[in-house]
């Protein structure tokens, strides 16, 4: 939280879990999976890039984040993704005191299996963001749509620059 960026590098980390805020960018070389980032605060100004499956992201907020699973950069169409990667659930709690949780951050696997977020700001930024996937098995936003399997392409939940699509 001091405005010096922080990276992790490593060839592989088996579970990422914190207590409070994240304001670190971290990339894992390989292949190997990582089973589970949790963030109890904000994943803030900060980007997860893996080669690798991940299990479940579990995180108060991402607020300018990004979570890359498989790509480098949030994918236009299904070919933006180096590989087929899964991730199996993502959940986006909200944070106690914070009007928004989900504030101009992207998440983006080829597949995702389950999908809960909350606290979505529509607004705060100049681009698109949001989730992007080539298939979703499920999705629940708060105060939003649900939806079974998600598989074709297409812009589901979309609304202000934030959106759930299908490439």
């Amino acid at each position: 939280t001091d405005g010096i960026p922080n990276h992790i590098n490593a060839a592989s980390i088996g579970n990422i879990v914190i207590g409070g805020n994240l304001e670190t960018d971290i990339a894992i070389a390989t292949s190997r999976p990582l089973a589970r980032f949790q963030v109890g605060g904000f994943f803030k100004d900060a980007t997860l890039t893996t080669k690798g499956d991940v299990g479940t992201v579990n995180v108060g907020g991402l607020d300018h984040a990004n979570v890359f699973i498989g790509t480098k950069s949030r994918p236009k169409d299904a070919g933006d993704f180096a590989q087929v990667l899964s991730l199996g659930s993502l959940t986006v709690r909200g944070v106690p005191g914070a009007l928004h949780s989900f504030i101009a951050s992207n998440v983006a696997a080829a597949r995702i299996g389950a999908i809960s977020v909350t606290g979505i700001d529509r607004i705060d930024s100049p681009e698109k963001f949001g989730i992007v996937a080539d298939a979703v098995r499920s999705y629940n936003r708060a105060g939003g749509p649900s939806s079974g399997p998600l598989t074709a392409p297409q812009r589901f939940d979309g609304g202000g620059r934030y959106s759930l699509t299908i490439v």
